[in-house]
C-alpha cells in the first residue's frame, strides 16, 4: 500500500500571539496555540499516523492523557507539521479535534466566569458564540509526494476562512473583534456595569476599563480553569488538562528584577533592612502580592544566600519613582510610598529601578528550504528537538520569562543586564544542535529595548519587524539587531553579523563600548553631544572614498577637538576603532554570499551602548 504524507498548519499565530497588553497574554495566546497543535499530532498519530517534522515534545503530547510530574508550563510545538499517514487517513478528524479542544476550553471559561453572572444574556451568548466558531484558520493538504513541501502553502493560498462583521465597541486586545458586553451606544451606563461586575469575579486579571473579546477574554481566564479539562477526541481518546501556572511576571517586575536582587543582598545591613520593612509595609497596602509565585534565578539565588523577603511578592509597579508620583497604574499618586522608596534607594545606595525591560525574538535561518529535501529532514528535525529542550533553561539561567521555545523560534522577555547574554547563549547551542551535519543553517536574532509605558502590543510587532527586516534581510542574515524604544519614539536601532558583532571566546563587542560609559561619560568624552554630534555630522557621509585609517583619523580629531576629552592619543584611538568596527552597516544579497559593507557609518552604536551602561535610569 503507498504512503500519503499529511500537512497541516494552524494560524493565525501573530493575530493570536503578538495581540497582549500583558506578559501573560503573551504566554496565553502561545501555550494555547502549542495546546491546540499538540491535539492535532496526537489525533494524527491516533490514526496511525507518523510525524515526519517536526519532532514534538513527547512530554506535552503525554500530558494530554496522561498525568505527568511535570506538565509542560511553555507552548514549544510549532503550528505547523508533517506525517505519513495510511490510505484510510481521516484528516477530518484532525480539524475537529482541534475544534472540540478549542470548544472545551472556551465552554470552561464560560461556564466558570461568565453564566453564573446576571450581566450574561442571550446577545451576549450569540456574540460569544459567533467570535468562538469561526476564530482557527486550519488547512491541510494530502499528497504522495514525499518531497512535494510547497503543497500546503498552495493550499493556504485558496483563502477559505474569513471572519463575519463584528458591530459594537471593539476589544483593547484583539482588533476588530465586539468586546463582550455588547453593550449599544450611547448606552454607557450597561457597558460600565458589566465590565465592573466582571471585573468583581476575575479581580487581578482585568483592569478598571479593559473591554476583551471572547479570545482575548479565554486568554486571560482559561490557566484557572485547565486543570478540568476534559473532552473526548474525534478517535475516542479522552483530553485531559493539567494544573498551569497563574502568575506570569508582569513587565515591570521583570525589568526592576536587578534592582530587586541589589536590595536582597543589603538587607543584611539593618539600615537597609529598616527602610526595606517601611517600604513594603506601605506597598502592601497598596497593591496586590502578585508575584507570590514567580520564580527568577537571580532572585532565587539571592534569598537562599541572604535570607527571603516579601517584598519579591509586590505588584512590581511600585518599583518606580514616576509611577508612584504620578500614579500611573495606580488608583491615585503615592507620596508617602513615594518617600519611602527615594529613602529606601538612598539608604542602600543604589540607582533607581531601570524603566526598561527586553524582548528577545530568534529564529533560524535557511531551513525552510532545505527541509524540502527527504534525506535532510531527520537530521533538521533532531536539531530543533535539542534546541528546543535546552532553551528554557538558558531564558531561566538569564533570569528571563520564557514565552516561547518550539521549532527554531524564540520568544522571550528578560532584564535590559541580561538578553545579550541570553541571546549569545541560544545562538551557540543552537549551532551545536546541527555541528556535524549537513545542514547548514544559522540564528538571527532581534532584542527590543522597551520602556515600561511602551504598548507591548505595539512591541512585539516592532520585535518582528526588528527580526525580520532588519536582522534578515538588510543585514543578511546570521545577524543580531538591537533598538532602543523610549515611551514615544525610537531612539537607537544597531544590527550587525554575529560574526562581526562577537570575538572570540563569544566576546561580544557592543558589550566592550557600553564599559567605557561609566557614571560619569563626560570623563572619557563620551557625553550625549558628542556622540549626537558624530551621529549627525556622520551617520550621513559617504566613507568610501577613505581608507579605514583616514575615516580613524577624522573620528578622532572630531574626538580630541570635543573639549571633553580625557583620554591620552594612544587611548582615544583605541576607542574610536572600537566604535568605528561597530558603527559599520553589512548587507548581503543571499545567505551563501559574502558580506559588504555599506557607504554609510551607523553611529546609534553609541547610543545603544551608552542606554547598555546605563540601563535607560539616566
Amino acid at each position: 500500500m503507498s504512503s500519503q504524507y499529511f500537512h497541516f498548519t494552524l494560524g493565525p499565530v501573530q493575530g493570536f500571539v503578538a495581540q497582549a497588553r500583558r506578559t501573560r497574554d503573551l504566554w496565553s495566546g502561545s501555550f494555547l496555540l502549542s495546546f491546540l497543535c499538540a491535539v492535532a499530532i496526537k489525533e494524527t498519530q491516533k490514526q496511525s499516523g507518523v510525524l515526519l517534522f517536526p519532532k514534538p515534545d513527547k512530554n506535552f503530547l503525554k500530558a494530554l492523557e496522561i498525568n505527568t510530574d511535570n506538565p509542560p508550563q511553555q507552548g514549544n510545538i510549532p503550528n505547523r507539521f508533517k506525517a505519513e499517514v495510511p490510505q484510510d487517513f481521516d484528516p477530518q478528524k484532525v480539524t475537529q479535534a482541534v475544534q472540540v479542544a478549542w470548544q472545551a476550553i472556551a465552554n470552561q471559561v464560560l461556564q466558570m466566569d461568565l453564566k453564573p453572572l446576571q450581566i450574561w444574556g442571550e446577545k451576549q451568548q450569540r456574540n460569544w458564540d459567533s467570535q468562538i466558531q469561526n476564530f482557527w484558520e486550519i488547512s491541510w493538504a494530502l499528497t504522495s509526494n514525499i518531497e512535494d513541501s510547497a503543497i500546503l502553502d498552495k493550499r493556504k493560498n485558496w483563502r477559505s476562512h474569513f471572519q463575519p462583521t463584528q458591530y459594537g465597541d471593539k476589544c483593547m486586545m484583539m482588533e476588530g473583534y465586539q468586546e463582550l458586553s455588547c453593550a449599544e451606544r450611547p448606552n454607557t451606563q450597561a457597558q460600565k456595569k458589566f465590565w465592573q461586575t466582571l471585573q468583581k469575579q476575575c479581580k487581578l486579571d482585568l483592569r478598571d476599563k479593559e473591554k476583551l473579546c471572547a479570545m482575548a477574554f479565554i486568554k486571560r481566564r482559561f490557566a484557572h480553569h485547565f486543570d478540568k479539562l476534559e473532552a473526548v477526541m474525534p478517535s475516542g481518546w479522552t483530553l485531559k488538562g493539567w494544573p498551569l501556572t497563574k502568575n506570569v511576571p508582569s513587565l515591570q517586575y521583570i525589568a526592576a528584577i536587578h534592582w530587586l536582587e541589589s536590595l536582597l543582598r543589603k538587607q543584611e545591613n539593618p539600615a537597609v533592612k529598616e527602610q526595606l520593612d517601611i517600604f513594603y509595609q506601605k506597598a502592601k497596602k497598596i497593591v496586590s502580592l502578585s508575584e507570590t509565585h514567580t520564580n527568577i534565578a537571580c532572585i532565587q539565588q539571592a534569598m537562599q544566600q541572604t535570607s527571603t523577603h516579601p517584598i519579591t511578592r509586590l505588584d512590581g509597579v511600585v518599583f518606580y519613582e514616576p509611577l508612584l508620583d504620578s500614579g500611573s497604574g495606580l488608583d491615585a499618586p503615592q507620596p508617602n510610598l513615594l518617600q519611602a522608596l527615594k529613602k529606601l534607594n538612598k539608604t542602600a545606595q543604589i540607582e533607581t529601578a531601570t524603566p526598561f525591560f527586553a524582548i528577545l525574538m530568534m529564529d533560524g535561518d535557511q531551513l525552510g528550504i532545505q527541509m524540502s529535501d527527504p534525506k535532510k529532514q531527520p537530521d533538521i528535525s533532531q536539531g530543533l528537538e535539542t534546541f528546543t529542550q535546552k532553551v528554557p533553561d538558558i531564558i531561566h539561567n538569564h533570569n528571563g520569562f520564557l514565552i516561547y521555545a518550539g521549532g527554531d523560534d524564540v520568544l522571550a522577555i528578560l532584564p535590559v543586564e541580561d538578553a545579550i547574554d541570553a541571546a549569545i547563549a541560544c545562538r551557540q547551542h543552537y549551532l551545536n544542535c546541527f555541528k556535524n551535519t549537513a545542514i547548514t543553517t544559522t540564528l538571527s536574532g532581534a532584542i527590543e529595548f522597551v520602556h515600561i509605558k511602551f504598548p507591548l502590543m505595539k512591541s512585539i510587532v516592532n520585535a518582528h519587524q526588528l527580526l525580520d527586516d532588519i536582522a534578515k534581510e538588510q543585514t543578511g542574515r546570521d545577524a543580531i539587531a538591537i533598538r532602543v524604544m523610549k515611551q514615544n519614539n525610537e531612539n537607537a536601532l544597531w544590527s550587525m553579523p554575529w560574526q562581526y558583532a562577537l570575538e572570540e571566546g563569544n566576546n561580544f563587542l557592543l558589550q566592550q563600548l557600553s564599559q567605557l560609559f561609566t557614571d560619569s561619560p563626560e570623563e572619557r568624552g563620551l557625553s550625549s553631544r558628542f556622540i549626537y554630534k558624530l551621529k549627525n555630522q556622520f551617520s550621513h557621509f559617504d566613507f568610501h572614498a577613505f581608507s579605514e585609517e583616514e575615516i580613524t583619523d577624522l573620528l578622532l580629531v572630531d574626538y580630541l577637538s570635543s573639549g571633553k576629552a580625557l583620554l591620552s592619543e594612544t587611548q582615544a584611538r583605541q576607542l574610536i576603532v572600537l566604535l568605528q568596527t561597530l558603527s559599520k552597516q553589512y548587507s548581503r544579497s543571499s545567505p551563501d554570499a559574502p558580506y559588504t559593507i555599506q557607504q554609510k557609518l551607523n553611529m546609534d552604536a553609541a547610543l545603544v551602548a551608552r542606554f547598555l551602561a546605563q540601563k535607560g535610569v539616566k
